[in-house]
């Protein structure tokens, strides 16, 4: 019931430790996924009090790591809901940086329902990551670049005219970070899509708008 109280404070608190539950003790709200994320959806948009929002959209990040199967059913309405507010304009610095990394969350285990809108959200998507201070510590954002990458290769097309952008957001986070297994990860990731548009002749087109120094970056990453 405390979910429901309208009040912007209660509702900060609620939301949050929803996200906490969630994380820690997920069995406590398993039976009751579909009703809160309801009333989650219900406060991301219109955004009456930031801090409210940043919560909801935070625990619909945890929600879709510990009850994945639970939320299935909604991930098409709550994707519509971050997709949508992800493209408006003089939000919150916070509030974008937590839409982007709950749309790469939910590709984790939600790819084939992510890739088919990709070039709706792609662009600003890359933007916001990009522009998101990363530290090696950062499992979340971690976790979200690796999903957008699941998404992607199941419609590398779809991000085919965009490539500068993710290259920026992949070779920012390189240079901010030193951890091999991430950089594996995006260097594996990067060889496959570059093989998956090569088969559909998209590379060429993809690269030639490129700088020339992003375009060394990628062979010397790729070597």
């Amino acid at each position: 019931e405390v979910l429901k109280d309208t009040d912007n404070d209660v509702s900060q608190v609620s939301f949050g430790l929803v996200g906490d539950i969630a994380k820690c003790a997920p069995n406590q709200i398993r039976q009751h996924v579909a009703a809160i994320v309801a009333l989650l959806c219900k406060q991301m948009y219109p955004v009456n009090h930031v801090s409210t929002s940043i919560n909801a959209v935070w625990s619909i990040g945890e929600i879709s790591v510990s009850l994945k199967e639970e939320l299935k059913p909604f991930v098409s309405e709550i994707f519509d809901k971050l997709i949508i507010l992800l493209q408006k304009d003089n939000l919150e610095k916070g509030l974008r940086e937590n839409l982007a990394i709950t749309i790469g969350r939910l590709a984790m285990n939600n790819a084939d329902v992510i890739s088919l809108r990709l070039d709706e959200f792609f662009v600003k998507w890359c933007t916001e990551m990009q522009e998101s201070v990363f530290k090696e510590s950062d499992e979340e954002k971690k976790a979200a670049a690796q999903g957008m990458c699941f998404a992607i290769m199941q419609n590398p097309a779809a991000v085919a005219p965009h490539l500068g952008y993710l290259l920026m957001m992949i070779f920012r986070w390189k240079n901010l970070n030193s951890e091999s297994e991430l950089l594996e990860f995006f260097k594996s990731f990067l060889r496959e899509l570059r093989d998956k548009l090569h088969q559909a002749h998209l590379w060429q087109a993809a690269t030639s708008p490129l700088p020339p120094q992003l375009k060394q970056d990628v062979n010397t990453f790729l070597q």
